[in-house]
């Protein structure tokens, strides 16, 4: 069993004010996140990160980039990095350009349902969430640490995940 931190879609994206995907909370969350690193051993540290599909192989997410059309602009690119890269062991990434992490991603590749998994990130509201949902229909155990993810709808959110006993733990801090 190993002991394995995901961390969804920290980019810089949530963190610019100016930007319409901005997270309020985010910087609370991303340093309760680095202190969790800093002070607890995993085995791994997957971090995740949201690239648009600039193929538009999905027909129907045009209609959502309609609404964000910052997200096809090529120039824009390096508003979905990282926001602080950690230079840490044991760290793999994963980019994707759907909001669940799980699947067709290699994430799945990267964990096992017996490991011990910890989830912290943004956007609790669209990313983490349905990141934790796809992991719950696969049969993943996780904690999700609520005071590691950020983002509109927090309390609805928790409660929707927190629901999914006994595959999701929520825990206040680490």
């Amino acid at each position: 069993m190993s002991k394995i931190l995901i961390c969804i879609d920290f980019q810089k994206v949530f963190f610019d004010k100016t930007s319409p995907w901005y997270v309020q909370s985010i910087e609370q969350a991303w340093q309760c996140t680095k202190d969790v690193i800093k002070n607890h051993y995993f085995d791994k540290i997957i971090f995740t990160k949201y690239l648009p599909d600039y193929n538009n192989t999905n027909p129907n997410i045009n209609e959502y980039y309609k609404l964000f059309p910052f997200c096809l602009d090529k120039s824009q690119k390096h508003i979905f990095d990282l926001y602080e890269p950690l230079d840490i062991k044991n760290t793999h990434n994963i980019t994707s350009d759907k909001f669940g992490k799980l699947r067709d991603t290699g994430l799945k590749h990267l964990i096992s349902h017996k490991d011990d998994i910890y989830i912290c990130g943004v956007s609790v509201d669209c990313c983490v969430l349905l990141t934790v949902l796809e992991m719950v229909d696969e049969g993943y155990k996780m904690t999700i640490i609520e005071s590691c993810v950020a983002g509109s709808n927090f309390n609805e959110s928790i409660k929707i995940m927190e629901s999914n006993k006994p595959f999701v733990n929520i825990i206040a801090e680490f």
